[in-house]
C-alpha cells in the first residue's frame, strides 16, 4: 500500500513538473541583426591589413603597425588606403587621402554612394564596392569598433584588405 502510495506521488510530481516545463506561447527569439543603425555616423580609419602586413597611422610601443611613410608608400600603388566613412541610413561619405600623383593625385577627396546593408555585407553603388563587417557580433555589443572587409572594388584599391575604424 505504502509503494502505491509513492508511486502515486511521484507519478503527481511528474505531471506538475511537466506541465511547468511544456511549451507556452513567448515572444519569438529574435537573432540579433545587423542594420544601417549600427553602421550611423563617423567612422575614423585607424589601420588597413593588407597582405598580412598592418599599416596604420601611428607606431605602437610593440609595433603592432607599420610606420606612417610605410602606409604613404603603398598609397603610391593603391588606391582607397586610407578612407574615412561617414554612415546615414541610405548613404556613405567615402573620404581619403591620395599622398601621389601616380594614383589619382594628391589632396583630400571624398564623395557620397547610396549603399545597401544584407546581413553583414555593404554594397556601395550598386555594387560599386562591396564590404564585409567582419565584426558584426562585438559591433552589436557596442565596441565601438567597425572592421570592414574590401571584398570588392577594382585593380587600384586594396582587395582583401581589412579597415579597422
Amino acid at each position: 500500500m505504502m509503494m502505491k502510495k509513492v508511486n502515486y506521488l511521484l507519478i503527481m510530481l511528474f505531471a506538475v513538473a511537466l506541465m511547468s516545463t511544456s511549451c507556452c506561447k513567448d515572444d519569438p527569439i529574435v537573432p540579433d541583426v545587423l542594420t544601417v543603425e549600427n553602421l550611423d555616423g563617423t567612422w575614423n580609419f585607424e589601420s588597413l591589413n593588407f597582405v598580412d602586413i598592418d599599416y596604420g597611422t601611428t607606431v605602437s610601443a610593440d609595433n603592432l603597425y607599420n610606420t606612417v611613410q610605410e602606409l604613404s608608400d603603398l598609397n603610391e600603388f593603391y588606391d582607397f588606403v586610407q578612407i574615412d566613412l561617414v554612415f546615414t541610413s541610405t548613404t556613405v561619405t567615402i573620404s581619403s587621402t591620395y599622398l601621389d600623383a601616380d594614383v589619382n593625385g594628391t589632396g583630400d577627396w571624398s564623395d557620397t554612394y547610396s549603399y545597401t546593408l544584407n546581413e553583414n555585407v555593404i554594397s556601395v553603388d550598386g555594387g560599386y564596392l562591396e564590404f564585409e563587417v567582419m565584426n558584426a557580433e562585438s559591433l552589436l555589443n557596442d565596441e565601438g569598433v567597425l572592421e570592414l572587409k574590401l571584398n570588392d572594388g577594382n585593380a587600384d584599391m586594396p582587395e582583401g584588405g581589412i579597415y579597422t575604424f
